[in-house]
Parts: C-alpha cells; structure tokens; sequence
C-alpha cells in the first residue's frame, strides 16, 4: 500500500471480513489483518501461500476450479467453503473476488473476500437466531421487490406508449427498445432474487414455447451481433410445457448469445426453429418417451462449430470454449432442462457451425392447457368498459392511454375508495376490473367484493409487483379470471383482458409475461 494511502490500512485490518489481493500471476501481494488472525501467520508467510491451501481437501478441487475458471475469464467468482482457522477448526465461509485493473486498464489480478458464516452476528452464525434474520431480509427484500417491480412496470408501460408513437424508423426507437429491454430483465432478476430467499416459489406454468421465442427475439434482436441474420422457423399452434417461463427464457438466452458470440466479427446466420416431435427419441443422456410427445427447440449458427475434443464435455459447468463462443451457460441450460424432464443435444462439425437441440416433454391433460375464447370479434376492447384501479400514478395513465388504442373504455381510480365510489356510481357499465393487490384506503378484497355484489358477471384481474401467492385470497371471488404480474407488456395484458381463461389458479396456473 502506498504511502498515501497507509491511512486506510486500520480502516481494511478492522474491515468484518477476510481481505487479500493477487497479482496477474495469481500470487499473493496483500492481505488484511482479520485474514493474518484467522489464518496466524505472519504477513511474509502469507505472501507465499495460496488461500487455497487453508480450503478443506474435501472442498479444495471445487474450490480451485471456481477460482481457476474466474481468473481465466476476468469474472467475478462466489464459492461456499470450509477454511481452516489458525488453531485447525474448519468454518463453514463464502469466498468472493473480482478482477482489478490499473489506471491503463491493464489486468492486475483479483481482490477477493471472504465471510465467515459462523462468526457471532453473521447471518447464520447461530441457528434460530440465523433463520429468523434470514427471514426477515427476505421478509426485506420482498418489499424492495414489490417497489422496484412497480418502478419497472411504469418505466416498461411508459417505453411501451413511447414506441408507439414513434415512426418506424425514428433515431429513438432502437433507444427506447433498449429501455424496454432492461426494464423486462431487471424484473427477471428481482424474480430470480424472491426465488432464491423463498420469498416467490416458482410456479411452473403452460408456455407455448413459439411464443416465447418470438416475445424473446424481440427484445434480444438488438444484444445480437450486427453480422448475424436470424432467421426462424416457429410451429404455430404448439401444446404447451409445463415450465417455469422465466427458465425457458433463461435456456433460449443463453443458446441465441453463444450463437452470436460464435460469430463473433464473422457474417452469418443464426437460426432458430420449434417443432412437435411424437413418441420415442434417442439423446446423449438417455432415452426420453412421452405419452404427448414433446416440444423440440433447436439453436443453430454457421459459425466455426465446436472443436471435437470439448464436444464430450461442453455441458460441463467451468468448460470454457471461448473460441468457439461456446461458455458456461451450457450447463444451466442442461439444468433446465433436465429438470423438466427433458434434455439437449449438440450436433457440431468444426468449421461448419453448431446445432443445440433442446427437447421438453409436452402435456395434454384436462387443467393443465390454457383454453382461450375470444371475447370480441373486433378490436380486444370493442364495447368492453374498463376500471383500472392503482395508485402508481405513472403506470395507470400509461396502461390506461395504451388500452384505449385498444379499443377500450377506461375508467381511471386511484385508491380503494375512489374505486368503491366509481363502481356505485357506474357499476353496471364496468365489466371488467383491472385491481391492483395493495391499495391505499378500501382494501383491495372490499373492492373485488363490492364490484361482484354490483355485477356479478364482473371479470377481474388482479395486478401486483408481489407474486402471485400474495393474492392467494382473492382468488376464492369466482369473479377473478386471472393475474398478472408486474411489469408485464402490454401485449400480454390486452391478450388476457380479451379472452376468456380458464387455467387453474389454484395450481398457480395463471397467464404472466
């Protein structure tokens, strides 16, 4: 540490966790004094000794593989381990680094981190006292959640209402499509975060994978490389797999991204087709036998193929095919699909490109497809009297202009209580509720009641940044017909107010985007 900066060496020794640095050659040039303490040596006797050395021999191989394949690739890395104290007791701890570079932007190596997970006050440092600490950050986090998913929806429903009104081939579209592409993606990860503390269960769902791809392939156009052209080959019509969308989208990502980074500089082509496959086939990890037959979704690129040698272990979690554009989100495709009981398959000639295949087992049980009438034979809003009740001002003005173009009549309330006021006064017009699950004043249960007493042929849809077994309660009105969670497009919105659904809600079954 340089002189001008010894200053913050009592600040990094006194730091509640376990510091050290590495140069580009993964050697040791720095380390904090809660790190000496814990492993008791001196500063030059940790200078020469990797931190892998105090991981348990049991967690060592794992360990040095995570770090090797981080290092590799300049990417953050996270592992749990168990690291030896200096008096030879083994804590359980989380190991962390990233890449650091000089002011020139040159590779210095990495600063890493770890916690110990059983030093009194860390989260799980004593069992009871640990759990109810968890729950209350997922307790937490949930509410951050609810709040950052309404922040997205008024940003998504706001770049929605922009994109249609800009010309076609104004400067703006590409910027606003962006917007609403990470607004879809931020929403995804607050997902994937409420999963991960228990807070949202993953209620897998009917997904008609055609129209996946093309939802997906619309906001993944513009991640592409500007040298591929997509071509795709989508059955219409497709019976669903019972999956977890957010997972399908994940499996599609990544094998339309590998595709691209395959082609890296390179023109070419990457193709993306889905089919209806019956009966038996043959796979790489066994036989898959279906009684519906299954959905088959294949990625293909013309870029320089897969080189022999890795096609036996691309699947691999840390399998790094750089050159190829091939990486580690092969293995939590694999995941995916495995855990649906499907599989993927690689066909690859080097220097002729690459084909990934990914078959899911499809379903055709009474309540587990979505079976939609059309309401209308007109606009998906003709004649139909809509009350949008939310108190996130800039989302309802936002849906409420958007679903006028659609042909709807909107009615706008901003609370509970202006709601109850809007249904007495005009009860009999409203035919469908668009209630959202928290609301200022009247709660939202009082208003789905209060809109049944007045019309009991009422459709409801209940909208909420939480998910969806918040509003497991509502669901007893037979008056609600589905949910939606926020942010949603509004595509997908108007597809649901404009038909008739009846998927089992029960079973979590419920239409989202």
């Amino acid at each position: 540490m340089s002189g001008n900066q010894s200053h913050l060496r009592p600040m990094i020794d006194a730091a509640p966790l376990l510091l050290w640095a590495t140069g580009p050659d993964r050697r040791c040039v720095f380390c904090n004094g809660r790190w000496l303490n814990f492993t008791g040596r001196t500063l030059d006797e940790q200078l020469r000794t990797d931190w892998i050395e105090d991981v348990h021999t049991e967690d060592r191989a794992h360990c040095a593989a995570v770090y090797a394949a981080a290092f590799t690739r300049r990417e953050e890395f996270q592992v749990e381990c168990r690291l030896r104290r200096q008096d030879g007791v083994y804590r359980r701890a989380i190991a962390s680094g990233a890449p650091r570079y000089t002011q020139s932007g040159a590779f210095a190596g990495f600063v890493c981190a770890c916690i110990d997970l059983q030093e009194p006050g860390t989260l799980t440092s004593d069992g009871d006292s640990g759990a109810r600490r968890l729950s209350s950050i997922g307790t937490l986090a949930a509410g951050i959640a609810h709040d950052f998913n309404n922040l997205l929806a008024g940003i998504l429903a706001n770049a929605e209402l922009a994109l249609s009104e800009v010309a076609p081939r104004s400067r703006a579209l590409e910027e606003l499509q962006r917007i609403r592409t990470v607004a879809i993606r931020g929403s995804e990860i607050v997902r994937e975060l409420m999963v991960y503390v228990g807070q949202d269960p993953p209620h897998p769902e009917p997904v008609n994978l055609s129209k996946l791809v093309e939802e997906m392939l619309a906001m993944l156009r513009i991640s592409v490389t500007k040298h591929a052209k997509i071509t795709t080959e989508l059955a219409p019509d497709l019976p669903p797999v019972i999956a977890e969308p957010a997972e399908l989208r994940e499996v599609l990502m990544n094998l339309i991204l590998n595709a691209s980074e395959a082609l890296a500089e390179k023109d070419g082509e990457i193709r993306v087709s889905t089919s209806l496959e019956q009966g038996v086939t043959e796979s790489g990890e066994g036989e898959i036998s279906t009684t519906g037959g299954y959905v088959k979704l294949e990625v293909a690129d013309t870029g320089p193929g897969i080189a022999r040698s890795l096609q036996s272990s691309i699947f691999d979690p840390f399998v790094s095919a750089k050159s190829s554009g091939r990486g580690v989100g092969l293995a939590i495709v694999r995941t995916i699909a495995k855990k649906y009981g499907g599989s993927v398959q690689l066909t690859s000639t080097p220097g002729r490109g690459a084909q990934f295949m990914v078959l899911l087992p499809c379903v055709k049980r009474a309540g587990d497809e979505v079976r939609e009438r059309r309401v209308s034979t007109d606009e998906p809003g003709s004649g139909k009297t809509l009350l949008i009740v939310d108190d996130e001002e800039g989302l309802r003005l936002a849906i409420a202009q958007l679903l006028r173009r659609e042909g709807f009549r909107v009615i706008e309330a901003r609370d509970g209580s202006s709601a109850v006021e809007l249904l007495r006064s005009h009860g009999q017009s409203i035919d469908t509720v668009l209630l959202d699950l928290t609301l200022p004043g009247v709660p939202s249960e009082e208003v789905a009641k209060e809109a049944a007493r007045i019309r009991p042929d009422v459709r409801i849809f209940v909208c909420s940044a939480y998910s969806r077994s918040r509003a497991a309660s509502i669901f007893e009105a037979p008056q609600v017909k589905g949910f939606v969670r926020k942010p949603y497009l509004i595509r997908d919105l108007v597809r649901l107010l404009s038909t008739e659904v009846y998927a089992s809600l029960a079973s979590g079954s419920s239409p989202r985007p």
